[in-house]
């Protein structure tokens, strides 16, 4: 089942020179995550902003973690909950 959740997130985001940006936890319902892989990865434009989408599983199920590149911010888009 996916849920829309579309809050805003704090999220720990590693840097590589060369590599995409690559998240590594985040905090929810003052609960952390820890990320233990990215499944998919989008981009989306809406007018200026480029929106970077992340897909991302933690236990057993996936997360959507959105970067919005204008705001510099990150929001947790959609949760489902289906068994992998």
């Amino acid at each position: 089942m996916v849920i829309q959740v579309n809050k805003t997130v704090r999220v720990a985001v590693i840097f590589a020179p060369g590599e995409a940006p690559r998240p590594i936890w985040f905090d929810w319902n003052r609960r952390k995550y820890q990320i233990a892989e990215i499944t998919y990865r989008w981009q989306e434009q809406r007018g200026a902003t480029t929106l970077h989408h992340y897909a991302t599983a933690v236990d057993s199920n996936l997360y959507e973690l959105i970067y919005d590149s204008n705001e510099q911010s990150w929001m947790l888009g959609a949760v489902d909950t289906e068994q992998r």
